[in-house]
């Protein structure tokens, strides 16, 4: 590799940066784009000074953290320019991205695991408030 990015990398500690949110920015702002990226994605509150950066913001929703959908939920409602993407998931099992609620329903009821139930339904009811869940209902 012999590219000039390649030249930069070699004089930065990479894993201190990305560690904090600070870095994250940096590290967009040095070595992707100087100017607005299309995409960031980021699924805790760490991650929303870089994903302001952004036209597009792409949240991994862990459905099972119910905190996290709030605390991104007031991010969106105070966002005036952005364009808000989000992926529901489930981070503790049943584990995986989640296309629809039909799925959601279907992979929770197989578990059986109520606590994990409890988390996901308050995490879709703090999304669907932010308007941005609309097509998760279509089955």
């Amino acid at each position: 590799m012999g590219s000039r990015l390649h030249q930069k990398l070699k004089n930065v500690n990479l894993s201190a940066m990305h560690k904090t949110f600070k870095g994250k920015v940096a590290g967009i702002q040095n070595f992707i784009t100087r100017g607005r990226p299309l995409l960031v994605g980021g699924d805790a509150a760490g991650d929303f000074e870089m994903l302001n950066l952004a036209e597009n913001r792409l949240w991994i929703a862990r459905l099972d953290k119910p905190s996290k959908q709030e605390a991104v939920a007031k991010q969106i409602q105070n966002d005036q320019e952005g364009n808000w993407l989000i992926q529901p998931t489930i981070s503790g099992a049943p584990v995986g991205f989640v296309p629809n609620s039909c799925e959601l329903t279907k992979r929770l009821d197989a578990h059986g695991n109520t606590e994990v139930d409890a988390n996901v339904k308050e995490s879709v009811a703090t999304l669907e408030s932010t308007g941005q869940l609309k097509d998760f209902n279509n089955c």
